[in-house]
């Protein structure tokens, strides 16, 4: 639909987040669903387990299972919201407060050796969907 209308979201390409409004050929940004592009992101993690992002750096699900690991033994959770639930995600696809916690910015502050990676990851898909679900730049409050 995108190409039909003329954006193009082939970043190896002519990328163009954008098309032209046909009678005041003012553009019309285009913008993919927030809590969409959440859970997608979440699904792919959770399914191929390790990520790498554009420094060649590792992000790891395992990570994630440490941490939820720990505050079961402990039986102390910390700020990150992070459950057992959160790791078995494929029965809570939809869901896209689940999503939103496993990727919960408090997460992305784990001290975890050789985590900066994931914990980088953690935080801007969080900050990412905080822009993308507001309603203007000051806004606190989401949609």
């Amino acid at each position: 639909m995108c190409n039909v209308l003329g954006a193009n979201f082939n970043v190896e390409g002519d990328f163009k987040s954008y098309f032209l409004q046909p009678i005041t050929k003012f553009p019309v940004f285009i913008f993919f669903d927030a809590c969409h592009m959440v859970k997608l992101i979440r699904n792919c993690f959770g399914t191929f387990k390790i990520l790498t992002d554009g420094n060649e750096e590792t992000i790891q699900w395992t990570f994630l299972e440490k941490i939820a690991k720990l505050q079961e033994d402990t039986g102390m959770h910390a700020a990150t919201k992070l459950r057992k639930k959160h790791l078995q995600w494929v029965n809570e696809k939809m869901k896209v407060a689940e999503a939103l916690d496993f990727l919960n910015k408090d997460l992305a502050m784990a001290d975890f050796k050789h985590s900066e990676a994931t914990a980088y990851f953690c935080r801007t898909v969080n900050n990412l969907f905080d822009v993308f679900n507001s309603r203007n730049r000051m806004s606190t409050k989401t949609l």
